[in-house]
């Protein structure tokens, strides 16, 4: 299902509940927001620079990693990709059988460029490959708030998530500053 319109700011799914309240919070507020009957509408469709670029196949790795929204965060001319995404099936088969991390990072960015060639792509960790904790979909530990220049990371994941260095080179690349709350090193705490 793809919900389109420019009139439509926020798109609420039923996900794990709450979506009223959420949907009635943003409409009180002025934000222009519609309820739709999907758990999860971000992975059925990216829309970046008037473009949709449709999944094809939402949670499964037989469909489109650059349109699925939970791999995907858009910024002011940039993509930070989730490095799981050389999971979904047209990127993993580009891969040699034992890839480094090098590797997946250039299949990625390269699958990237097809469906968006006129945006910096940033593979971003999500904890995956370095032994640490994490989800394969970026949505779910991270936040970014491009007018505002800020990359938020949930420290649980974001920590896990690889070295915070590694959010660091993509922040200075981009002008964002990352924000790791209750962090103590690394990345700048909240």
């Amino acid at each position: 299902m793809l919900i389109m319109g420019d009139d439509i700011g926020v798109i609420v799914g039923t996900g794990i509940g709450g979506q009223t309240d959420i949907l009635l919070a943003l409409l009180k507020g002025g934000y222009p927001a519609k309820s739709v009957g999907q758990m999860w509408p971000r992975d059925h469709y990216v829309h970046l620079d008037g473009r949709y670029v449709i999944s094809g196949s939402p949670g499964s790795v037989h469909g489109n990693a650059f349109g699925e929204g939970g791999n995907i965060l858009a910024g002011n001319g940039f993509l930070l990709v989730s490095d799981f995404a050389y999971k979904h099936q047209h990127i993993h088969m580009k891969l040699p059988e034992n890839p480094n991390y090098a590797q997946i990072q250039e299949a990625i960015m390269e699958e990237g460029r097809v469906y968006h060639p006129h945006v910096r792509i940033h593979v971003a960790p999500t904890g995956m490959f370095h032994g640490g904790r994490g989800h394969g979909h970026i949505d779910m530990f991270a936040l970014l708030l491009p007018i505002r220049k800020l990359l938020l990371l949930d420290t649980y994941y974001g920590k896990g998530a690889g070295k915070a260095a590694e959010y660091d080179s993509i922040a200075e690349a981009e002008g964002l500053k990352v924000k790791l709350p209750g962090l103590t090193s690394g990345a700048s705490p909240l």
